[in-house]
C-alpha cells in the first residue's frame, strides 16, 4: 500500500507539471520574442526619416558658436517639395571655427551650402582664411570660380559688403540687409530640382535651391549643388561631408541696399 500511494503521488505531480508547461513555455516565448513595435535605434542624421519634418536640437562648437540644422532635404529620399533652414547666433571667423560649424551641419545636403555663404564673411576678415574654407567646401574644378567672385565682391570692388546678409531671413535692400537673429537660412527642393548621379564622383548630385531676398528672379531662388565624394584629390575628407558642385547664383551681385538705412554688419 505504502508503494501504491508513492507511486500515485509520483504521477500527480508529473500531471500538474506537465499540464503547466505549455503555459510556462508560452509565457517565456512573449517575454523573449521582440515586439514588432519596438522602436529601433535613432539614425545620427536627423534627416533619415524624411517623411516628417526632423529638428535637432541648438548644437554648441567650442568657440562658442550656437547652430541649429532642420528641415526635411533628405539624400535618402530627395524629392521635390522638401525644405530645411540653418540657424546660427553669429558668422565663424576663423578657419579653425569654420570647421567647427561644418562638424556639426557638414554632413547634410544643405549645411554644405550654409557653410558656403559662412565663407564669404571668414573671406571679408581675412583673405587668406576665406580662401583655405572655399577650397575645402568645394569640388576642385569649382573652388577656383568662387574665388574669382569672392574676390570681385569684396577686394576688387567692395560696394556690397552685405552680399551674405541677402541671404538671411529678415534682410532685405529696404532695410539695408540687416537680418533677423538667429540668423537663419532657408532651402527647398524645387519642382525641377533632382539628383542625379555622377561618373565624375561616382555618387549622386543633389540640386535645390537657397532662398535670397535680394534677388528678384524666381522670387529669389537660387540654384546651388552638392556631391559627397571618394574621389582622390577631392575635399570633403574622404566623404565624410557635402561639398558644393555648383554655386555661381550666390555670388550674383544682389540688389544695391537703400542709401538711406545703412548695414550694419554680421556678427
Amino acid at each position: 500500500m505504502k508503494h501504491f500511494f508513492s507511486l500515485l503521488t509520483i504521477s500527480l505531480i508529473f500531471f500538474v507539471t506537465a499540464s503547466s508547461a505549455p503555459a510556462q513555455l508560452k509565457q517565456t516565448v512573449q517575454q523573449t520574442t521582440p515586439s514588432t513595435n519596438q522602436s529601433s535605434p535613432q539614425p545620427q542624421s536627423t534627416f533619415d526619416n524624411p517623411s516628417t519634418s526632423a529638428s535637432s536640437d541648438w548644437l554648441t562648437t567650442p568657440s562658442g558658436i550656437e547652430v541649429r540644422i532642420s528641415g526635411t532635404i533628405s539624400d535618402k529620399n530627395f524629392r521635390s517639395g522638401q525644405t530645411g533652414k540653418v540657424e546660427f547666433n553669429r558668422f565663424p571667423s576663423t578657419v579653425a571655427e569654420w570647421k567647427e560649424v561644418r562638424e556639426l551641419i557638414g554632413r547634410e545636403l544643405h549645411g554644405a551650402v550654409a557653410l558656403q555663404l559662412m565663407v564669404s564673411e571668414v573671406y571679408q576678415k581675412n583673405f587668406n582664411a576665406g580662401k583655405e574654407c572655399a577650397n575645402l567646401n568645394a569640388v576642385t574644378s569649382t573652388a577656383p570660380g568662387v574665388l574669382r567672385r569672392l574676390d570681385d565682391l569684396y577686394r576688387y570692388d567692395p560696394t556690397r559688403p552685405y552680399q551674405a546678409a541677402a541671404y538671411l531671413t529678415g534682410a532685405d535692400w529696404s532695410n539695408g540687409y540687416n537680418p533677423t537673429k538667429p540668423y537663419t537660412i532657408e532651402f527647398r527642393v524645387g519642382t525641377n530640382n533632382r539628383s542625379q548621379y555622377s561618373n565624375t564622383y561616382q555618387s549622386d548630385v543633389f540640386s535645390f535651391q537657397i532662398k535670397s531676398n535680394g534677388h528678384e528672379g524666381n522670387n529669389g531662388w537660387q540654384p546651388v549643388s552638392v556631391v559627397k565624394t571618394m574621389k582622390p584629390g577631392q575635399p570633403g575628407e574622404n566623404g565624410a561631408f557635402y561639398i558644393i558642385t555648383e554655386c555661381s547664383s550666390i555670388y550674383l551681385r544682389c540688389k544695391e541696399a537703400s542709401f538711406t538705412v545703412p548695414f550694419k554688419g554680421l556678427d
